[in-house]
């Protein structure tokens, strides 16, 4: 892939890409939160949540923060974005910015992109790894993988809520790293 052709330049700023991926995060966290919660629901409710199909919207939404987590760092960097939903292609782009990051806070950025890129939850809950965000999309996904609803219920929402917190918290260091680069290079 040719990066340079494939680059958007961005009147946005990095705090706009960090607002939209910390909205995502915080709807994932509210479905995690009910999925959690005691509340009474209704039969067609308490299947969906139970069968685990609350999952689908709650993994799209991390996926998709994540995306804007990674495009953020090269708005807040270059003032442009690597035009793809390609979580490989942009995670790649994390490490051709040449930008320093702490190793611990790209280590669990890394590890997290790995994890929802492959869908590995203690479970193998597909058998593809799903670049392109298209799985949980649409119920008839071009990538044609079943999703197996067995897998998606026994996902653990608490380890996914702390993943959430800690993605965001990411977002707030990431802001920090860039300003004082920016500063640096100023």
């Amino acid at each position: 892939m040719d990066r340079i052709s494939n680059k958007i330049n961005s009147d946005s700023s990095y705090i706009n890409y960090e607002h939209f991926a910390k909205t995502y995060l915080l709807s994932a966290k509210i479905l995690l939160e009910a999925k959690e919660s005691s509340v009474e629901r209704n039969a067609t409710e308490k299947m969906r949540i139970d069968s685990g199909l609350i999952y689908i919207p709650i993994i799209y939404l991390i996926r998709h923060s994540i995306e804007l987590i990674l495009k953020s760092v090269d708005v807040g960097n270059s003032k442009s974005y690597l035009k793809t939903h390609d979580l490989e292609n942009l995670h790649k782009e994390l490490d051709n910015l040449g930008i320093e990051i702490n190793t611990p806070l790209k280590e669990y950025l890394v590890k997290i992109i790995d994890k929802y890129m492959s869908y590995k939850f203690g479970v193998d809950l597909l058998n593809v790894i799903d670049f392109k965000n298209d799985v949980f999309r649409f119920p008839d996904n071009s990538t044609k993988v079943k999703i197996k609803g067995e897998n998606l219920s026994k996902l653990d929402s608490k380890e996914m809520l702390r993943e959430v917190t800690s993605l965001n918290s990411l977002c707030v260091q990431l802001s920090a790293i860039w300003q004082i680069q920016r500063q640096l290079r100023s």
